[in-house]
Formats: C-alpha cells, structure tokens, sequence
C-alpha cells in the first residue's frame, strides 16, 4: 500500500510516531512511487519558501510614492479651507507627522528583517542547503578537522584529519583519515561508478576491491551504536563514512534529517566565532531512553559557508564529543583533480606508515572477594533482556519484519513472515516498542544480494549488540532468569554461525596462530563480527581465502570463546552472590 499526502508531509515534517516513521522509510526504499512523490513535495515546499523570502515588501519606490500622495492630498485639503490665522502651523503639521510616521514605520522594517531578526532553525538549514548544493554540484576537495573528545569520565582526545575529494559528474570520488603524524588510519578510493576500494588497517594490511556498495541513510547519531570510548567512536565515524553515499559531507543534511526526528527541538542563535567572525549555530536535541543526544552546526552568517559540525552524547556514566571541523572547502576545475587520487596508492599497505584502531579492552570478570558495582554505574533493568529476548525469539536481532501488538496482559510479537511465529510477554507496549526502535539502529541489512553468506555475519552483529547494550558491571544484579534468557541467545547465534560456515567453502585448519588467553565475551563478539566482515568482502569479491584467521577452525575457536567467557562471568557472578 502506497503512501498518503498526509503521511508524506507527516513524515517531511517530523511529525509521525517513531513506529509510523520507520515504517515510512522502509517503504520509500522501496517504491519509486511515493519516493517521486516526496521528492516533489519538497521541492514545491522549497519553491515557495524562495518564493517567500523573496517577496520584495514594501517594493522599491514605496517611501517616494507615499510622500509624493501625501504631499498631493495636504494641497488638496489646504486649497479647500479658508484662510486661517495659523496657517503655518496647518501648512507644517501634517509633513512633520507623515515624516515621523515614515520613520518608524521604515526603523520597524529595519529591525524585523535586519541582523536582529528572530532566527528560524528551517530557514537556516534551507539557506545552508542552497549553499551546499552550489558548492558541491561541481569538483571539490574538503579538508576536515576531526576531533573525538571524552568529557566524563576521563579527559581524553583523538585526533585526525580528513581529506575528501568528489567529482559527482563522473562519480570519482575519495577520501583518506590520517593521525596528525600523517599515518593513515582509514581510506576509500572510487575511480570509476562501478569499482571501490576499501583500506581498513584494523582489519587488513591490504587493500579490499568490492562491488559498489549498499548505501544508507545514515546520520550522525549512529555513531553511538558502537559505544561511547574514543576508540570505538572513531571505529563507528570509519563505519559511517563506508555506509554513507560517497559524496561530500553535508551539514545541512545531516542537521535536517537529525532535527525532523521524533522528540528533537532545534534553536538557532547568532554567535561569533574564535576569529570574532559572526556567525549562526544550529542546534538540535534529542532524547531516548539510554542518551541525551545534541547535535550543533555552526555556519558563516554572511556567506551560510559550514564551518563546524559537533555532536555529543551523554549518559549518567559518560560524556563524548565528536567534532568535524571545516578547515578547506575549495571547488576545483575538473581539468586540475589528477586522476591518480581516486586510485589507491601502489603498495600502500607497505610504503604507507598505519595505525591500526585499538581492539576493544578485554573486560576483567569481577572478583568475587570484592564484588561491588562502583558507585553511579545504573543496574540493567530486567525488563531490558526480557524484551530483547522476545525480539530474539521473533527474529528481530536480525532484522526480519516483525509485528507487534498489544493484548490483554501484554504484548506479542509476530514474525511476519511466518504468522505461526508468535512469542508473548507481559512487558508493555511502549516498552517493547522502544527496545526494538533501539535495536534497529545499526542493523545489517537480510535482503540483500549476498544472500546466505551475510547470515553468519548478522548473527555475530547481534551477538556483538548484546555485548553493547549489556555491559559486566551492569549486569551484575541481573536475576537467574535474566542470565539464562542472555546464554540462550548467545548460544542461538554461535549455533547459527556454526551452521553457516559448513556452506561457505572455507579452508578446516587455522594453522598455529597466536591468541590472547582468556578474551571477555563481548570483545570476542567484536573481532568476530570484524572477521566475517572482511571475509563477506572477499566472498563477494571472488577472492581466494588464505588467511588463517578466516579458516572454519579459527572461528570455531573465537565461537568457544564467547561461550566460555560467558559461563566464567556467570559463575562468577554466582560465587559473589552465594
């Protein structure tokens, strides 16, 4: 079923639930129909905003013609009178009033359309828009400065520098993240519509070909998704470069698609910048059940040019920041951007200096001698893994469409695609409703045309979201029930990617390879859903698989491992209470 008007400029104007919004954009990914009807919504919507802002009030002349009928009228009304014996003041009262009256007419003209004028978040954002898509509809090359900075608990920063080339014509484009020593952390390379290369140190030393790849609709809020340490920030900014339409980087879009959320209140202010320079910040919030999320843009005042882009969560436990700031915006003539840009550079992995991303810290079990959550670190509401567990049973964790409603007592999950899959629990509405909204962010894609190979890596997604979103020292006071429904769906998911594997070709022996003795759960989950990322992108790029590291027995290890460190954090987490 199509989309309607009203559900379009609903959707448009933010003002649909979080459920109805989502199902709108599944939707319009897929239909040309309502995604055209959108389209033209919006531009009609920016026809007339122009049309508005435009509108030249009072036209030119306005203050000449008035006096000159003014003028006009005082003649005509003074030839009528007889002579009086104050003439002068009769011949000199009416201009002065008619002058006065000009003046604060034309000073309250000055005040409403002038510097003081009230601001308005839309209007800002469409003026930044225009600017943007003037600047970028030709070659560009953008220089960002990155910055990841932890408030709470510790002070810490990381830096970097980005570097952006697009020439949207031709479709070439790339991009390459460097440390401020200049070792580079992260690149993309686009020669041509149809070829991509992918440089990822933290997975690989080499240099990955893929197909053109899947791009998504993805905002800057989904950096939180990976968590809230610097490195894994970083990790998720190197994510959402990927996932993005190789393109460059848009503030407007990023605050408007950001401000038209459900639950966002946005403001715009004047300012004036570190140089003195004035200029306009936008800002939107956002709050959700785990995290106050702020989103801040800050653009010249005369020209509209982005100058600064931030974004910061916070969490009773945390405060992030991450900031991109323009350093370079120059429009380049196509017949100046060398070609050799777009292409990887030879033998980067070895004449190229790297820094590989830090691994997520293994997290140490708690000792039961001295077991006790530090203070301001909130408990895992049970509800929370009881939901997840329904959502589970239904297939949600890994993104199969689901329904859910509301009964007598509770709520209940059906899997769409098979109607006789139904799991009830007695959590509410909302309630259940909230928890798959926040599993949805992030989420693999089913559907694609991968097919059967990306099943074993939305199972390690999952299995690595659990580790995110049920953290050891919150867990601790979990109760027995609560802990199985967590085992349960680990081994589900380890099961699953075991089953997978048989069908993908991959070599038996991993050879000798060194491991870290004893690795937590959640940062196994992480380097596994690693593995089977660079092993999807080699499947799909007809590559041979010679890696030990992506043999059957090495995953089946990585599997035990997860399983294992569950059990010991279990046990212990018994002994304490015992």
């Amino acid at each position: 079923m199509h989309c309607s008007d009203e559900q379009l400029l609903a959707h448009l104007d933010g003002e649909l639930s979080a459920f109805s919004s989502r199902r709108v954009e599944r939707h319009l990914k897929s239909c040309w129909r309502c995604r055209t009807r959108r389209n033209a919504c919006e531009q009609e919507i920016q026809r007339l905003t122009i049309a508005v802002d435009e509108w030249p009030f009072p036209p030119p002349g306005w203050n000449r013609d008035a006096a000159q009928r003014l003028n006009r009228r005082l003649r005509e009304c003074e030839s009528g009178f007889a002579s009086s014996p104050v003439p002068y003041i009769r011949r000199f009262a009416f201009p002065v009033s008619a002058a006065a009256l000009l003046l604060c007419l034309s000073g309250w003209f000055l005040w409403t359309r002038g510097p003081h004028a009230r601001l308005r978040p839309a209007e800002v954002i469409a003026q930044v828009s225009s600017v943007e898509r003037t600047i970028y509809v030709q070659p560009v090359q953008q220089t960002f400065s990155v910055e990841i900075a932890e408030i709470r608990p510790a002070r810490q920063t990381v830096n970097a520098k980005l570097q952006i080339w697009s020439d949207r014509d031709s479709g070439r484009f790339a991009s390459r993240l460097s440390a401020p020593g200049g070792a580079l952390k992260h690149a993309l390379w686009r020669p041509a519509s149809d070829a991509e290369f992918v440089y990822r140190p933290a997975v690989t030393a080499e240099v990955l070909k893929q197909r053109p790849h899947r791009e998504e609709t993805v905002s800057l809020e989904s950096l939180a998704d990976f968590g809230l340490d610097p490195a894994e920030l970083e990790r998720a900014f190197m994510h959402w470069l990927e996932s993005r339409s190789w393109n460059p980087i848009s503030f407007a879009s990023d605050i408007s698609r950001f401000a038209a959320e459900d639950g966002s209140l946005a403001t715009a202010e004047r300012i004036r910048g570190q140089d003195g320079a004035p200029m306009i910040r936008i800002t939107a919030q956002r709050r959700s059940r785990k995290m106050v999320a702020v989103l801040t843009v800050e653009v010249d005042s005369r020209s509209y040019w982005p100058r600064l882009q931030a974004i910061r969560f916070e969490t009773p436990q945390r405060a992030i920041e991450f900031r991109l700031a323009a350093t370079s915006i120059q429009p380049v003539r196509r017949t100046e951007m060398a070609a050799s840009v777009f292409h990887p550079e030879p033998n980067v992995a070895r004449e190229i200096r790297t820094v590989r991303p830090v691994l997520p810290r293994h997290e140490a079990p708690a000792d039961p001698s001295t077991y006790e959550r530090p203070a301001g670190v909130l408990a895992i509401d049970p509800r929370a893994v009881e939901a997840r567990f329904v959502l589970h049973q239904a297939g949600a964790c890994l993104g199969e469409s689901v329904r859910v409603s509301e009964e007598t007592g509770g709520t209940r999950v059906v899997r769409l695609d098979n109607e006789a899959a139904s799991y009830r629990c007695e959590l509410g509405l909302d309630y259940l409703l909230s928890a798959l909204s926040d599993l949805r962010r992030g989420q693999p894609v089913p559907g694609d045309a991968a097919g059967t190979r990306t099943v074993a890596l939305r199972h390690a997604w999952a299995m690595r979201r659990l580790g995110e979103d049920f953290p050891a020292l919150r867990i601790a006071d979990l109760p027995p029930n609560s802990w199985q429904m967590l085992e349960t769906m680990l081994r589900d998911h380890t099961s699953a990617v075991r089953r997978e594997l048989d069908g993908l070709g991959l070599q038996r022996s991993a050879g000798s390879m060194r491991r870290p003795g004893n690795p937590a759960w959640r940062a196994s989950a992480t380097v596994l859903f690693g593995t089977l990322t660079h092993l999807n992108e080699l499947l799909l790029g007809d590559s041979a698989v010679n890696d030990p590291a992506l043999s059957v027995a090495a995953i089946n290890r990585r599997l035990d491992d997860i399983l294992g460190s569950f059990a010991l954090e279990s046990g212990r987490r018994n002994t304490a209470i015992r």
